[in-house]
This record gives structure tokens, sequence and C-alpha cells, in this order.
């Protein structure tokens, strides 16, 4: 089984996300975020109790050319700019390799730049992966979660061995955005890179 760990908009700097406006107005926590050494990498997140929203820039090119996962391009517009991670256990497909996250878990990555960024935690026991269980609670908006997201933009291989197995998630054509229904919220929030 497969559940939703976290989604990425990949962002060309700090906070270049139109839509962060709507964070606040929907009364939701969006945390001070932290650094991934070695990654290269900086964000900040949304966070529920089963899952997350990390908004995702390069902080050190030098680092995040060293790790291999192309964020860098994924950052600036040259790949699709969004991710899925899951927790469970991988879908058979070729393209998976395995990546350790410095200082963090192990994962299996697909990285194709045409479709989403996608990893897999796996995991036999997944509670303890659960947001609620290993961040700060003060960041958690424990009254809401994610009922839906839409990845839009997300180009032809979007699905690539999730599309089945993954409830929730859909993609879609178009100009690229993250669409998110929330439980308890009326309407939508809509994250844009840029």
């Amino acid at each position: 089984m497969l559940e939703l760990d976290h989604l990425i908009v990949f962002l060309p700097g700090p906070d270049r996300c139109a839509g962060l406006d709507r964070v606040a107005a929907a009364d939701l926590v969006l945390d001070r975020g932290i650094r991934h050494v070695g990654q290269g990498t900086r964000n900040r997140r949304i966070v529920f109790p089963d899952s997350y929203v990390e908004l995702l820039w390069v902080d050190s090119p030098a680092e995040a050319r060293a790790s291999g996962l192309r964020f860098e391009e994924r950052c600036d517009g040259r790949a699709r700019p969004f991710g899925v991670v899951l927790r469970g256990r991988a879908p058979e497909h070729p393209g998976f390799v395995t990546y350790a996250v410095p200082a963090g878990p192990t994962l299996r990555v697909l990285d194709d730049p045409a479709a989403p960024f996608l990893a897999v935690h796996e995991a036999a026991d997944l509670d303890p992966l659960r947001p609620a269980r290993r961040m700060d609670p003060e960041v958690v908006n424990a009254a809401t979660g994610i009922a839906h997201a839409e990845i839009v933009g997300a180009g032809a291989g979007a699905a690539l061995g999730i599309a089945g197995a993954l409830r929730g998630v859909s993609f879609a054509d178009g100009e690229p955005a993250l669409r998110l229904a929330l439980r308890g919220r009326s309407g939508s929030l809509v994250l844009r890179p840029g």
C-alpha cells in the first residue's frame, strides 16, 4: 500500500510561490523550514497530521549538483516543478534508484525531468513516518488535511506506477500549479512556482 507523505513545489528562490497569501488567509501555519545539509536545498512546509506540502528551493548550487537529484533543474524551470513523496512499497519500475538522504532516510527515487519527481520512503510500519508523529506539534495544522491534490502541468509521464495506487492525487495538463482541496476548508488552495 502507498500513502502520500508529502508534495513538493520546487521554487526558483525563497518564498517565490504564488498563492502563499492564501495560506495565511486559510488560517494555516507555514513553518520556518529546514536546510537540507548535503542536498543543497532549503524548505518551508504546510504540515498536516498525515502529510505536508513542501516549498523547496536550492540554496547551495554546488551541494545540489553533487546530490545527483537535479533539483536545480526543477527549481529553475528546466524540469517539472513538482514532486510526490510516498510511504510504503515502491512499485515495480525499472527507473527507480536508491538515494540516501544526507542524515536522513533511504528512498527509492524515480527522477524523470518530464514528470514530477517521485520518491518512496519504504517502510513496513508507516505510522511513525506520519508528520504528526515526527514533527513539532506547533507547526502541524491539526484541524485539517489534504482531501485531494491535483498537480497541473505534470507532463505525460506523471503517473508512472502510482496513478491507480494512490488515492487523493491526480495529474492534469495546463499551467503548472498545485491545487489542494483541504478537509475542513471551503475552496481550494492553489500554489504556483515563481
